[in-house]
């Protein structure tokens, strides 16, 4: 009886912490990245800083900036799905 009422409720912080911390995901692969010695975004901007290669530097905070962006927005997609009071006019 109560999971109707309370459950979309409490899915609405649910959805904002993941929204939030969706991009935190890919900032934390520089450490797993190091750790396990993988070739990836992480190791490409590590190297790129220390080789002085700003044109790659500034495509991977576009990419990242992007990433933030979409994680936003499915968010807001989120949230409307979830409680149906909320509608984007």
């Amino acid at each position: 009886m109560y999971k109707r009422q309370a459950f979309p409720n409490a899915l609405i912080p649910l959805v904002t912490v993941i929204g939030l911390r969706l991009p935190n995901l890919f900032a934390g692969s520089v450490i797993v990245e190091q750790i396990f010695h993988w070739q990836g975004m992480g190791t490409l901007n590590i190297s790129s800083v220390l080789n002085q290669d700003y044109t790659v530097l500034m495509g991977l905070n576009m990419i990242s900036a992007t990433l933030v962006l979409i994680a936003n927005q499915l968010a807001d997609i989120a949230y409307a799905i979830v409680d149906p009071r909320i509608s984007y006019d």
